[in-house]
């Protein structure tokens, strides 16, 4: 299975490289929940957990994955950008599927202090996203 978590990985970076994120529905899995630092329950939402892989990149500026690790059947990715200036660190630990989707994400941030100001941009995105997305307008890769 390491060989499809290597996979995984590779078309999570050609993504961030060529910054056409119009594929990340497709990496995910039906039922799938999102682990992130800001909420105590899971987002269990397919809409939600796409309109944020897709505001992340648009948020972070100068996203980036620095490192990655395959292993059977997860997928790990250290990233690292700024917000305002700040220095952002971060790991998105992937659990894949049988049909090599992501079927859970748990996201580690740092500092503490970046919770807060990625927290109120990721809203306002996120927020403007499922509307699009409720009305049937494709997403945006860009504010």
């Amino acid at each position: 299975m390491a060989a499809n978590a290597e996979a995984f990985i590779q078309t999570i970076l050609g993504m961030v490289k060529n910054r056409d994120y119009a594929g990340i529905p497709d990496i995910i899995a039906p039922g799938a929940v999102l682990h992130t630092p800001r909420h105590f329950k899971p987002i269990t939402d397919i809409r939600h957990f796409a309109a944020v892989l897709l505001m992340v990149p648009q948020v972070i500026e100068g996203f980036h994955y620095s490192r990655t690790w395959a292993q059977g059947d997860t997928a790990l990715m250290e990233f690292k950008g700024t917000i305002d200036g700040k220095l952002i660190h971060g790991l998105d630990i992937f659990v894949l599927d049988d049909d090599n989707r992501a079927s859970e994400l748990t996201v580690f941030l740092r500092p503490t202090s970046a919770h807060a100001i990625l927290g109120e941009a990721e809203d306002k995105l996120i927020l403007a996203e499922l509307a699009r997305r409720k009305a049937g307008t494709p997403p945006t890769q860009s504010e």
